[in-house]
């Protein structure tokens, strides 16, 4: 074979060796997964699964992404899910690092795995060749979804046979177990489970004898047991409390009644009663001393009549009756009043030598 055919020939086999082989050095990218993570695997709420694809080659450029997501088999059809198909394969314009996403509705917990077919080209090449790698190994991950809250919960009471009846609205998860009642008594005790699990929207509690509160929460399956929801809304049920009664209230400064001078019989009412005399034994020669006044106090026998008892009693029994006191100041002023009388009278004695008494 002459040296233009050899040359030729090399040619060839070169220029086929860049359009269908895959250069030895070139490594796929990376696939680092955010949502969920190698780490914690699990997703516990809605929301999209997102990865981040680099390389760590200079001249290796992504140009698609395809996302793969594999189930249990065992799975019913009920539960199937996978990528949406606008979403599944997802063209790049040749970069070495890229954010992905696709949202997934997951119908029913579970375990699942995700797989990334990542297509390059490698710059290095005369005529650079597509190449589609599976660039990381399947990531295993689960789903363990809270089922939502409860809603419309009501509660009602038969007083006759002492039970308390609950309902609520159904919740829509495909996976769903049933329901869990908790009951909180009277005092400082928190909420007890009462029905680990009803299947259905309602419930009864017999032989309530005081008001309770009520929840419930909604269970679900999980990739490793069971999985609740938010507690609903506070309902409360049972025999109301009776109000307390407030003490009645007279009115102010109400009058009591006047005892009776003759109460219990027609024996006279005995009162205490000042009486005053007056030393009127004083000589000519001297003039009068009113310091001489003496009074004392004698025990009295009241003979007034019935009525006048009555009212005198009323005077002595009622503090507020200004008669109480108007009484002791007109006999202060009487007194006052004949001392003075006397005082003058003494005087006119010394000055016209009048006798006070006869025959003096």
């Amino acid at each position: 074979m002459s040296g233009r055919r050899l040359l030729a020939a090399a040619g060839a086999a070169l220029v086929g060796l860049l359009l269908v082989a895959t250069p030895a050095s070139a490594a796929p990218p990376n696939v680092e997964w955010t949502r969920p993570t190698v780490n914690d695997p699990v997703l516990k709420g809605p929301g999209p699964i997102t990865a981040t694809i680099s390389t760590d080659k200079v001249n290796q450029k992504i140009t698609q992404v395809e996302f793969e997501l594999v189930q249990p088999v065992d799975d019913s059809d009920d539960c199937f899910v996978d990528v949406p198909e606008d979403q599944r394969a997802q063209p790049v314009d040749k970069q070495a690092t890229v954010d992905v996403k696709f949202d997934v509705r997951f119908p029913c917990n579970g375990a699942y795995e995700l797989k990334a077919h990542v297509t390059y080209e490698d710059q290095l090449l005369v005529i650079p060749v597509p190449t589609t790698e599976l660039a990381q190994p399947t990531l295993p991950f689960k789903v363990a979804i809270p089922p939502a809250q409860v809603t419309g919960l009501s509660a009602t009471y038969d007083p006759g046979s002492k039970n308390v009846g609950l309902t609520w609205k159904a919740n829509t998860e495909i996976d769903l177990e049933g329901y869990r009642v908790l009951r909180n008594a009277p005092g400082p005790a928190g909420f007890e489970t009462v029905a680990g699990l009803v299947t259905g929207t309602t419930f009864t509690d017999p032989g309530i004898d005081a008001e309770h509160r009520y929840q419930v929460i909604a269970v679900r399956s999980g990739p490793d047991g069971r999985v609740e929801g938010k507690a609903s809304a506070v309902v409360t049920a049972g025999p109301e409390s009776p109000q307390p009664t407030a003490p009645q209230v007279g009115p102010p400064n109400q009058r009591r009644p006047a005892p009776s001078g003759t109460t219990g019989g027609d024996r006279p009412s005995v009162r205490r009663r000042t009486a005053t005399t007056v030393d009127t034994g004083f000589s000519r020669d001297l003039p009068f001393d009113p310091s001489q006044t003496t009074t004392t106090q004698v025990p009295t026998t009241s003979t007034e009549p019935e009525g006048q008892a009555a009212v005198l009693a009323e005077f002595d029994d009622d503090d507020d009756d200004p008669r109480g006191t108007l009484v002791p100041i007109a006999g202060g002023l009487a007194l006052l009043m004949s001392a003075v009388h006397m005082r003058l009278l003494s005087q006119r004695v010394g000055d016209d030598d009048i006798p006070i008494l006869p025959g003096a």
